[in-house]
């Protein structure tokens, strides 16, 4: 028994015997320590894109808006200016057929 206790010995003594430790340890230990990267889950991906196309939807649909408005508020300018037009039309015609 004696000498299965000196080999024991012997192993422990080489199990824990004193090396270098290898160049890249350093860099291995840090890349073990340092998280994973993570990657944004695809349901994030789809609803920021929703999100994007209703924005613009939504500032498409306000600008139209503002056009339609601004071409009603055209049209009736363009309607006011017809009436008097062709009230002054109407005013020249009658002093023209007076003169006559």
């Amino acid at each position: 028994m004696p000498d299965e206790l000196q080999d024991l010995e012997a192993a422990l003594r080489r199990s824990l015997r004193r090396e270098q430790p290898p160049r890249d340890l350093a860099a291995a230990v840090l890349a073990r320590l340092r998280p994973p990267p993570r990657r944004r889950p695809a349901w994030l991906l789809a609803a920021a894109s929703i999100t994007l196309a209703a924005l613009i939807g939504l500032g498409v649909w306000r600008q139209r808006s503002q056009q339609d408005a601004q071409a009603q508020v055209a049209a009736r300018q363009i309607q006011q200016a017809l009436q008097l037009a062709a009230a002054d039309l109407g005013r020249v015609q009658q002093r023209l057929q007076a003169s006559r």
